[in-house]
C-alpha cells in the first residue's frame, strides 16, 4: 500500500516596473493583464474540473499553496478568481479532501535571513494563515515554502509553529540513501518532512506534451513506486497555461482519479494525513548552509542568490529590515515585504543557461538579468533614501525619536535573538522573574519599542550557557560595549555564581548594592537616548534604590513587586560602596524615621523593596489579587505594616495595580521540544498517554497509562506548601489505590523537604517519585500529568498553574493571589471552570481539592475531553504575553504622556 498526494503552487508576484519610483513601484497594468490571462486559461477552469472531480470521486484528493500575493491580486483586479478559490474553501471544509498548504505571504526568502529567530518569516507564515482563514475560511495545518526551499532551521521553526508536515525537494542529501518515496522526520524530529518525487512531477509538469501518455499510464507509474509515499508537485500553471488546454491536459486530470482507482494499492491522502499516519522515519538532515529547493538541476538556491549582484542585493534588503519597522510605517512595510519576493531574485539569475535558461527566461517580464538588477537596485536605493530622508528631516519624528525603556531586572533567560550581539550569550535564572524579563523584552521588541536591559554579568553561568572561555566572554563585552542594548555589570560578587541567590541573605544584598551602584553610576547614562526620553523599569528589591535615583533626574520609573522579600544597608555602606546616596536619600525608605535617629547615616537600614515602591512614579505586583491582599490586611505575619501602608497610598493615588504574568510562547505542548509525543486539543489524550508513560519512566513510578497523576511542579518552600502534600501524600495514594493513583514532585528548595519527600518516595511502592530541579523533566511533568498541585500559602502570581492548563493539566490550588485570579472552580454541568480551588491553608483544604479532581477524573472518558480541550484552547487566549505587555505599555504610555504602540 502507498500513499500518493498531490499538490500545486499557485503564486503571482507583483511585477516591477522597468523604472520603478516609490510612488509607483509596480506595474500595475501587467499585473492585471497576467492575471486575467491565467486567470482564463488555468485557474478559473482548473479550480472547476478539481471541484467535480472531488465530488465525484470519493477517493480524490488535492491540495493547493496560494500566495498571499496572488489572493491580493485576485482581490483587486479580478474578484470571480477570489470567489472561485473561496468556492474550493468551502469545498474543502464540507468534504475534507481539499488541503490548503501554509506558506510565506509574499512568497519571499525570509526563510533565509541570518536571523535564527526567524522572526520575519514567522510573521509572513502568521499573515498568510491569517489571510486563509479570513479569505478562504481554512487553517493549514501542512507548510510549503517559497519554492520548496528546505534546510535544519526552516524545518524547526515550522515545527515550532504548529504546524505537522513540511514539503521538500527530493535531493540526495535529504534522503541519504534512503528510499526517496518516504516520509522522512526533520532533524529535530518535531514534524514530518515529504519529499517531492521529481521524476514524476516533471512527467506532468514539463514532458506531457511531448511523452503523450495517458492517465493509466501515470497511474501504473505511481502504482508501481518503490516505497510508502509520492508526493507529485508543480506549479498550477503548468494546466491550461505552460500546456494548453489543447494538450489534453484537462481531459487527463479528468480520467485520472478513474484510473487510479485501478490501482488498489494506491491510496490517495494530502499531506497533513499522510504525517498524522506515520509516527517514525528516517531523518532529513539539510544543513543551512546546503538549502534544497525545486529549481534547476542543482536543487538549490543559485537560481536566486547564485551570483553576486542577487547576493549583495539580498543583504542590503535584509539589512532595511529593522529600519523599515521602526518607522511604524504600513506602507513602506508591505513594499519592503513585496521586494523579498522570490521572482525578484530569480529574475536576477545568470548562472543557468539551457534548458534551466529557458524557465527563467519565460518566468521574467524583463529583457534579461541586467535589467531586473537595474530596476530592484533603484527601487531598493529609493527606499533607503526615503528612510534616511525620514531620520534627517523628522518625516517620521515622533516614531525616530521615540522613548527608549530601559528594563533593569536581577535575572534573565532566552532573550530575543536579535536583540543585541550579546542575546545568544545570556542565561541566568533564579525564578519566574527571568522569565517574565525576557518574555517582555521580547514582546516589547516584536511591538517595535526601543528597549534596553540591565542586569548582572554572571559570567560563570554566561560561559556554561554558550560554551564559550573567560577569554572569549571578554573580547565579546569588549566589542559590543558601547553598541549594545544589553548592559552587563561586571563585578566579582557575580563572577562565579551558579545561582542568581546562592549563598546568605547578606550576600545577596551585598550583590544588589554592586549591581544597583553601576545601573545609577554609569548604565542609566550610557542608556539615555540622545533625545533624553528614558524610562526605566526596576524590578524586585534588588533594584530598589534606582528609582530615587532616576526621580532626582527626571526620570520616570515604575517598579515591579514580584514578591515580598527585601534587603536592608546603610547610608554609610551604600556610600563607601560608591553610590552617591546623597543626592537622592531623601527619596528612600528607613527603618524608622531619621529625625528621630542620632548618627542615622551609619545605623539606620534603607529597606530596597519599600524605597522602590515610595519612590517609583507607578507600582504593580504580579496579579491583582497579590495587591488587594496586601492592602486589605492578609497575611500579616509575614507581610510588614509599612509594605502595606506604602502600597496603600500608591494604590490611592492611582498609581498601583495588578498585572498578571503569562507563560512563554513555547510553553506550548504542540511546540515544546522536551516532550515524547507533541500534541493539541485535538490529540492530547494520545499525547498525554505517551508522555505519562515516558516521565514514570524517568521518575521511577509505575508505569501505568490510566494511573491519575498528580504533579508538583515548584520549589519546596514553604510558601508553596509542601509541607501540606507531605503530610497527605501517602494517604492520598493508599484510598485512590484502586485508581492506581500517582505523584510526581520535580522541585528544589529547603534540603529539609528535599530529604522528606526522597523518604517518602522510597515508602511509597512506586507511587510517589521525588527528584530535584531539571527544566526538561519538569516540562514533562506538566506533559504528563492529570493535575497540578499548587497549595501555596500566597502567590504573587504563578506561572506553572497557566502552563498546566496549556499542557492539559488541571491545577490544583489555594484561593489567594495570581491563583484566584487564573484558576475558577470546575463546573463540569455547567461548561465552567478550568481547575480545583479550595480556601484554608490546611491539609483538609488540599485533601478536598484533590478529592473534587478525583471525583472530575472519574467522569466518563467524553466528558473529561470535552473539558480538558476547552481549558486548553481558553487557556492559550486568556494567558498570554500579548495582553501582558500590552499592560505594561499602557503604563509606560502614562509615564511618559505619549503613545508609543
Amino acid at each position: 500500500m502507498s500513499y500518493f498526494t498531490i499538490y500545486f503552487q499557485a503564486h503571482q508576484p507583483r511585477r516591477l516596473r522597468k523604472d520603478p519610483r516609490l510612488s509607483a513601484p509596480f506595474d500595475d497594468k501587467l499585473d492585471r493583464q497576467v492575471i486575467e490571462k491565467v486567470a482564463a486559461k488555468c485557474y478559473l477552469p482548473a479550480n472547476a474540473l478539481f471541484a467535480r472531480l472531488v465530488r465525484e470521486h470519493p477517493n480524490f484528493r488535492i491540495c493547493l499553496s496560494v500566495a498571499g500575493t496572488l489572493l491580493e491580486q485576485a482581490q483587486r483586479f479580478h474578484p470571480e478568481l477570489l470567489r472561485s478559490f473561496q468556492a474550493l474553501g468551502k469545498l474543502a471544509r464540507e468534504s475534507g479532501r481539499i488541503e490548503f498548504l501554509a506558506e510565506t505571504y509574499y512568497h519571499s526568502l525570509a526563510g533565509l535571513f541570518r536571523d535564527t529567530a526567524k522572526a520575519e518569516f514567522r510573521e509572513q507564515v502568521r499573515l498568510h494563515a491569517k489571510l486563509m482563514e479570513e479569505l478562504l475560511g481554512v487553517t493549514p495545518t501542512a507548510f510549503r515554502n517559497t519554492e520548496l526551499q528546505y534546510n535544519n532551521s526552516i524545518a524547526r521553526t515550522v515545527g515550532e509553529i504548529g504546524y505537522r508536515a513540511i514539503l521538500c525537494e527530493k535531493r540526495g542529501d535529504v534522503v541519504k540513501g534512503h528510499s526517496p518515496n518516504s516520509v522522512f522526520l526533520d532533524k529535530s524530529r518535531k514534524i514530518k518532512v515529504l519529499p517531492r518525487n521529481d521524476g514524476l512531477s516533471d512527467e506532468l509538469g514539463f514532458r506531457f506534451t511531448t511523452r503523450h501518455f495517458t492517465a493509466d499510464d501515470f497511474a501504473g507509474w505511481v502504482a508501481g513506486i518503490d516505497g510508502e509515499f509520492a508526493l507529485v508537485g508543480m506549479d498550477y500553471e503548468a494546466i491550461g497555461e505552460h500546456q494548453w488546454a489543447d494538450s489534453g491536459i484537462f481531459e487527463f486530470w479528468s480520467h485520472l482519479p478513474g484510473a487510479l482507482a485501478r490501482h488498489p494499492n494506491v491510496l490517495m491522502r494530502n499531506p497533513s494525513e499522510v504525517a498524522e499516519a506515520f509516527v517514525d522515519g528516517p531523518v532529513a538532515d539539510v544543513g543551512d548552509l546546503a538549502t534544497s529547493s525545486w529549481a534547476d538541476e542543482g536543487r538549490n538556491t543559485n537560481a536566486w542568490l547564485g551570483n553576486r549582484a542577487q547576493q549583495e542585493l539580498f543583504q542590503r534588503y535584509q539589512r532595511l529590515e529593522g529600519r523599515v519597522k521602526a518607522t511604524g510605517d504600513e506602507n513602506l512595510l508591505r513594499l519592503w515585504r513585496h521586494l523579498g519576493t522570490s521572482d525578484n531574485f530569480y529574475y536576477m539569475c545568470t548562472t543557468r543557461h539551457g534548458a534551466d535558461g529557458g524557465v527563467h527566461a519565460y518566468f521574467s517580464h524583463f529583457g534579461d538579468a541586467t535589467e531586473a538588477v537595474m530596476a530592484y537596485t533603484l527601487l531598493l536605493g529609493g527606499l533607503e533614501h526615503e528612510l534616511n530622508a525620514q531620520v534627517t528631516t523628522g518625516g517620521v519624528r515622533r516614531r525616530t525619536r521615540r522613548p527608549r525603556i530601559l528594563l533593569v531586572t536581577p535575572e534573565v533567560t532566552e532573550l530575543p535573538p536579535g536583540f543585541g550581539n550579546l542575546a545568544g550569550f545570556i542565561s541566568a535564572k533564579g525564578g519566574g522573574l527571568a522569565d517574565i524579563s525576557a518574555a517582555l523584552v521580547g514582546e516589547l521588541v516584536r511591538l517595535g519599542l526601543d528597549v534596553h536591559i540591565a542586569m548582572p554579568k554572571y559570567e560563570r553561568q554566561m560561559r556554561d550557557h554558550a560554551n564559550i572561555s573567560e577569554q572569549e566572554l571578554d573580547s565579546l563585552m569588549s566589542l559590543f560595549r558601547s553598541s549594545d542594548p544589553i548592559h552587563l555589570v561586571q563585578d566579582s560578587a557575580f563572577s562565579h555564581l551558579q545561582n542568581v541567590y546562592e549563598g546568605s541573605h547578606a550576600s545577596s544584598v551585598q550583590r544588589a548594592c554592586a549591581f544597583q551602584r553601576n545601573v545609577i553610576n554609569t548604565i542609566i547614562d550610557a542608556a539615555m537616548p540622545e533625545h533624553g526620553k528614558l524610562l526605566v523599569h526596576c524590578n524586585d528589591w534588588m533594584t530598589g534604590l534606582i528609582p530615587a535615583a532616576a526621580r532626582v533626574r527626571g526620570i520616570p520609573s515604575l517598579f515591579t513587586v514580584h514578591n515580598v522579600h527585601s534587603g536592608k544597608q546603610t547610608l554609610r555602606y551604600l556610600e563607601s560602596g560608591g553610590i552617591d546616596v546623597s543626592r537622592f536619600w531623601r527619596e528612600l525608605y528607613f527603618e524608622r524615621h531619621p529625625d528621630h535617629v542620632p548618627s542615622f547615616w551609619d545605623t539606620l537600614g534603607v529597606d530596597f523593596l519599600l524605597s522602590g515602591i515610595r519612590a517609583a512614579d507607578y507600582v504593580n505586583t504580579v496579579s491583582p489579587s497579590f495587591l488587594q491582599e496586601i492592602v486589605n490586611g492578609y497575611f500579616q505575619d509575614m507581610i510588614s505594616p509599612p509594605l502595606r501602608d506604602e502600597l496603600r497610598v500608591k494604590q490611592r493615588m492611582s498609581r498601583a495595580s495588578g498585572i498578571l504574568n503569562a507563560p512563554k510562547g513555547s510553553e506550548d505542548p504542540r511546540l515544546a521540544l522536551g516532550l515524547r509525543m507533541n500534541y493539541s486539543a485535538d490529540n492530547f489524550v494520545e499525547g498525554k498517554r505517551a508522555n505519562k508513560l515516558a516521565f514514570q519512566e524517568r521518575l521511577g513510578l509505575r508505569r501505568n497509562p490510566e494511573a491519575p497523576l498528580f504533579f508538583w511542579p515548584h520549589r519546596l518552600y514553604p510558601q508553596k506548601g509542601p509541607q501540606l502534600l507531605a503530610e497527605i501524600a501517602l494517604h492520598l495514594t493508599h484510598v485512590y489505590g484502586r485508581d492506581g493513583l500517582q505523584i510526581g514532585i520535580v522541585g528544589s528548595g529547603d534540603a529539609y523537604w528535599e530529604r522528606a519527600f526522597g523518604i517518602i518516595s522510597c515508602g511509597s511502592n512506586g507511587t510517589i517519585a521525588y527528584a530535584g530541579f531539571d527544566a526538561d523533566l519538569s516540562e514533562l511533568g506538566k506533559a504528563a500529568a492529570d493535575f497540578i498541585v499548587m497549595p501555596s500559602l500566597y502567590e504573587p502570581c504563578g506561572l506553572p498553574q497557566m502552563e498546566g492548563m496549556r499542557y492539559g493539566a488541571l491545577p490544583i490550588v489555594r484561593a489567594t493571589g495570581g491563583l484566584k485570579d487564573t484558576v475558577e472552580h470546575l463546573d463540569v454541568a455547567g461548561n465552567r471552570g478550568n481547575g480545583f480551588v479550595f480556601n484554608d491553608f490546611t491539609t483538609g483544604g488540599l485533601w478536598w481539592g484533590c478529592e473534587e479532581a478525583m471525583r472530575f477524573y472519574r467522569c466518563p472518558p467524553e466528558v473529561r475531553r470535552r473539558v480538558i480541550a476547552r481549558v486548553m484552547h481558553d487557556s492559550l487566549e486568556t494567558s498570554n504575553l500579548e495582553r501582558t505587555t500590552r499592560e505594561y505599555v499602557r503604563i509606560y504610555e502614562r509615564l511618559l504622556g505619549e503613545k508609543l504602540v
